[in-house]
């Protein structure tokens, strides 16, 4: 598996990345714009074991996303299952030192044309909360479609949902 753009390296999170990964999913200010709870080095080895099964079960999974130039982790992107098989769910998180300089959106479309090469899925769902705006402009530059409003009750919120079929 090979998944690269010109300024970054999607790759398989490892444990020896869990300080790295505190940097955005352990991240106060990052998590804020995602419901739910904040991640700790504890947490995050479950977390990490979770997308290497994932990866060997469905041939997807969250990766860890490097600057190629520095060979450093700055942020994850990738999948997770959703209760249909054919329909799984983006999520991307990075570092706060690295937002907007565009790596969401490269390593996004660089996690997206992988997913087009799997023939079981057929549609990629994405949820975001109104006050990230940042986020939803990003979803709208890869052509995801708005669908409408969601309540998740985990998060005990709305969160505005969109799709993108792959075809």
């Amino acid at each position: 598996m090979k998944l690269e753009s010109e300024r970054l390296k999607l790759r398989i999170l490892k444990k020896n990345d869990i300080n790295d990964i505190m940097k955005f999913w352990g991240n106060q200010k990052v998590m804020s714009f995602c419901p739910g709870t904040i991640a700790n080095p504890v947490s995050l080895k479950k977390t990490v074991d979770f997308y290497e099964n994932l990866q060997k079960t469905r041939n997807f999974s969250v990766y860890g996303v490097e600057l190629k130039s520095e060979g450093i982790l700055i942020g994850a992107c990738g999948f997770n299952p959703t209760e249909n098989d054919d329909k799984i769910e983006l999520i991307y998180h990075f570092a706060e030192n690295y937002w907007g300089y565009g790596y969401a959106t490269e390593a996004c479309e660089c996690a997206i044309n992988y997913i087009r090469s799997l023939e079981n899925i057929n549609i990629i769902e994405a949820s975001v909360i109104k006050e990230n705006s940042a986020s939803e402009k990003i979803l709208l530059k890869l052509n995801f479609e708005f669908i409408g409003e969601k309540y998740f009750e985990d998060s005990k919120s709305f969160e505005n949902c969109y799709e993108f079929m792959i075809y």
